[in-house]
């Protein structure tokens, strides 16, 4: 009875310290999902914006006569890198969601939950930089179909998507600066606990896991027991 009664506290501890680590997953499944919706957006912006380009014939003239034929171009590359990277977004992003969660819920492993979102997590960096590469070349495409359009007088929607640029990439600054946590404070979905001499993680506890930390406990008490027997002995 008692050694049941231990089985099923051991499996309670197991189970929540499991469902921990499942909602760090679903956290980072919901901010690759939104990264994949946006991209695909910017990713549909930049392939309508190069089959939709008609230069009229007075500006292609202006920006001849000003040796800006190079704006053309231009817009092709930006416009070209913007879809590129957002579809890179999209592909890996989808793909790490979907594989992910697969190797997570079904995995037979013991680790794989803890594997899946190890494995997540280091597409991070690599998913956000290129979205925010994504839309600084929609941004380079921008101005320059401005300029195919409307010829000199681009400048002034030039201007206001510079002003806009930096507005946002400052609030990102400030923003990150305010939100992000640093590395000390940050708390992962892992449920790791010392116990004596033992650090146990709750998550893969199992018999051998309390025997040890039995052990352990009794080897403290009786470190205790002698220190106070020597103590007394000594008065």
């Amino acid at each position: 009875m008692l050694a049941a009664s231990k089985d099923r506290f051991a499996f309670e501890i197991k189970r929540k310290a499991l469902q921990l680590r499942q909602q760090e997953l679903e956290l980072v499944v919901q901010r690759y999902n939104n990264l994949a919706g946006l991209a695909s957006i910017a990713a549909g912006f930049a392939f309508d914006s190069m089959v939709e380009l008609e230069i009229p014939e007075d500006t292609w003239e202006e920006l001849h006569e000003h040796d800006l034929e190079w704006l053309e171009p231009l817009f092709y590359i930006g416009a070209s890198c913007a879809l590129s990277l957002a579809m890179y977004v999209v592909a890996v992003a989808s793909f790490t969601v979907v594989f992910g969660h697969r190797l997570a819920l079904l995995g037979g492993k013991t680790n794989s939950l803890d594997k899946a979102v190890a494995i997540m997590l280091k597409q991070h960096h690599t998913l956000f930089t290129a979205a925010a590469l994504a839309m600084f070349s929609i941004y380079v495409a921008a101005v320059s179909m401005v300029f195919l359009k409307l010829g000199r007088l681009g400048i002034v929607n030039m201007g206001i998507f510079t002003s806009f640029l930096f507005l946002t990439i400052y609030s990102l600054y400030r923003l990150n600066r305010q939100l992000t946590i640093e590395a000390p404070a940050l708390v992962h979905g892992d449920a790791h606990v010392h116990m004596g001499a033992h650090e146990v993680d709750l998550a893969r506890l199992g018999a051998e896991d309390c025997l040890a930390v039995e052990a352990s406990i009794a080897g403290s008490s009786r470190e205790g027991d002698d220190h106070v027997s020597h103590t007394n002995s000594l008065w």
